[in-house]
């Protein structure tokens, strides 16, 4: 986010890494910190390489004595950011939590890794057996860049907030002086706070000057995202001397047609996976141990190995939506002009080019025959003379409250597809459960006219008991508990 953030105002020669190192500089001039100038240069220069910045500043004995360790042991570097092959207790902790936190299964074991290696030469080393556990770890973690890091939906937000903020910055003046830490430190102090925060700060500010940031953070909020167009994957062969696409790559490609294309209608997001060493195999600098230190090489343990290590995707959003046919078809254009080919693995569906052209159409029709559906569920009165409730709608999820009838069942899935056309979003009925409240004879039959499994209460619904006896404390035991950790 921050080298996005970075580049889109023009200032190329910034990093976060140098940045630290000034600001460390800042903070022991600003408040007088009585450190030796030598131990200072030799933390900020560990700090570069390892990431342990500021942990030894001030310090005392105990800081010296650390790192006059890292200098006799060079190894001590290699355990929390590795620049030879990338294998590191960073990587051992982030892959198994972000894979635990989104659902994902892995079976890379970090365990026997820590357990068995051995330092020799300077070096971490581990056993020649664990080569195949090696290589799970960089088989998963560029798994988790395509599913979680870089998913289509995830740089798509990271996009509409790095505009939001771009716009902002003339306003906030978040870039003003962003080499200079000692004005970075106003800019802290005038926006109160430079982190996840802002996103709040501008979503609710009132001023005229941030109604186009505005804007984007409420698109955000309302799931109002640019339109994914279209990706491909750079061949192999093109890799060595790619050129980062822009988005005026893809306008300048639009043939000519009714509708004219802007760069600021465009969003291009060059991706970029790799095993950590780019288009190099990490595991060539990785030595193992069976009594003494070697290397193995790929064709020694398996021929099923990758051959190449680095991928370049490049995807096209579309910040209107009425824009995504255009967009779509002059990046085809874009791709057979570069690469000779135009078809695509994901090509843009039809109904997703057009949805805005018949949805003013259904939003007269149909949207009215949806309410006149809606109208005829009958629901629950939770009071004698209290009002009906058909549906209750949280972020995700839906609930309708209906009589145990087939025609009820069939004008909620009516209203469901109705939904489906307007929207284009579709339900998902392999999530959908369909409940009995009290006994129903046909209940089974319901299910099959819903397209949907069949529960009984008690159930959990995000996180809360329904149906269970609001009385009982061992219902209520585990919302305590969640409550207190978070």
């Amino acid at each position: 986010m921050d080298k996005s953030l970075v580049s889109h105002q023009h200032v190329f020669c910034w990093s976060h890494e140098d940045m630290s190192v000034d600001m460390v500089d800042y903070i022991v001039d600003e408040h007088h910190i009585d450190v030796d100038s030598g131990i200072l240069k030799r933390a900020k220069t560990c700090g570069k390489l390892c990431g342990l910045l500021k942990q030894f500043i001030n310090l005392g004995l105990c800081g010296l004595l650390f790192l006059d360790a890292l200098e006799r042991n060079v190894f001590l570097y290699d355990i929390v950011a590795n620049g030879r092959n990338g294998i590191d207790v960073d990587k051992f902790d982030y892959i198994k939590r972000d894979c635990r936190a989104c659902g994902l299964g892995f079976n890379f074991q970090f365990e026997r890794l820590m357990e068995t290696m051995r330092v020799m030469g300077d070096e971490i080393c581990y056993p020649a057996k664990e080569y195949l556990s090696v290589q799970k770890l960089f088989a998963t973690r560029p798994d988790l860049y395509r599913t979680v890091y870089t998913h289509a939906k995830v740089k798509a937000i990271e996009l509409m907030i790095v505009d939001a903020l771009a716009k902002a910055n003339s306003y906030l003046n978040i870039s003003s002086h962003i080499n200079d830490p000692s004005e970075y430190w106003k800019v802290l102090r005038a926006i109160k706070q430079l982190d996840d925060t802002i996103v709040k700060t501008i979503e609710t500010a009132t001023e005229g000057e941030l109604k186009e940031s505005r804007d984007l953070i409420l698109r955000i909020c309302r799931r109002d995202l640019y339109q994914f167009c279209n990706e491909y994957a750079v061949p192999k062969d093109k890799l060595e001397h790619f050129k980062t696409i822009t988005a005026q790559d893809i306008v300048c490609s639009q043939k000519a047609s009714g509708v004219t294309l802007n760069e600021e209608d465009v969003a291009v997001c060059n991706v970029k996976i790799d095993l950590t060493r780019g288009r190099s195999n990490p595991l060539e600098r990785q030595d193992y141990e069976s009594g003494d230190k070697f290397s193995v090489s790929d064709d020694r343990i398996s021929h099923l190995l990758p051959t190449s290590y680095q991928d370049m995707i490049v995807r096209v959003y579309s910040k209107k939506p009425k824009l995504v046919e255009a967009i779509s078809e002059a990046f085809e254009n874009f791709r057979l002009k570069t690469y000779g080919v135009k078809a695509q693995v994901n090509e843009t569906p039809e109904k997703k080019k057009r949805r805005r052209m018949y949805i003013p159409f259904l939003l007269k029709r149909d949207v009215d025959l949806a309410r006149l559906l809606c109208l005829s569920l009958r629901g629950f009165r939770p009071a004698v003379y209290g009002p009906e409730i058909v549906v209750l709608q949280f972020a995700y999820d839906t609930l309708f409250f209906i009589e145990a009838s087939i025609s009820q069942v069939l004008v909620v899935n009516a209203i469901l597809l109705i939904f489906e056309a307007v929207t284009g979003l579709k339900t998902n009925m392999a999530k959908t459960s369909l409940f009995a409240v009290g006994e129903i004879d046909n209940f089974e039959d319901l299910g099959r006219v819903m397209g949907c499994e069949v529960a009984k209460l008690p159930c959990r619904h995000l996180g809360l008991p329904l149906g269970a006896s609001y009385r009982s404390k061992t219902v209520w035991d585990p919302v305590i508990e969640t409550v207190q950790q978070s």
